[in-house]
């Protein structure tokens, strides 16, 4: 018995790891050194990760050339940073640097704090 063309197995698509330039390296490397010595702003455990406030994917596809401002980083834990990406705990907004509102606001992305962070006021379920 002979199968047909859309039964059979194609090979998997490949995805090709986008490579930074030098100065993009740089850019990176003084991002995440941006958190060195600082506290979670969360719960205040030596961070360990730089978070950033709006999402490198968006300012990947919008404005290419701020994705490593270090205005944008947040330090961050490595189980506070889990749990915002996850969602099952977002960062309070208030516990942004002013640099990180002050960027947001510089691009007019402050729509997005809105969305990925929790107000102030918001309490959780105990």
């Amino acid at each position: 018995m002979r199968r047909s063309a859309s039964l059979t197995r194609k090979a998997p698509l490949r995805r090709t790891r986008r490579r930074l330039t030098t100065a993009r390296r740089e850019q990176a490397t003084r991002f995440h050194r941006s958190i060195h010595g600082k506290r979670c702003v969360s719960c205040g455990a030596p961070a360990t990760e730089a978070h950033h406030a709006i999402e490198a994917q968006y300012l990947r596809r919008h404005y290419p050339l701020h994705v490593y401002d270090t205005r944008n980083a947040v330090p961050v834990c490595g189980r506070c940073h889990a749990n915002h990406t996850a969602a099952t705990r977002r960062l309070p907004r208030a516990c942004l640097p002013v640099e990180a509102e002050t960027f947001a606001a510089a691009l007019g992305l402050t729509h997005l704090l809105e969305r990925y962070y929790r107000p102030s006021a918001y309490r959780e379920a105990a």
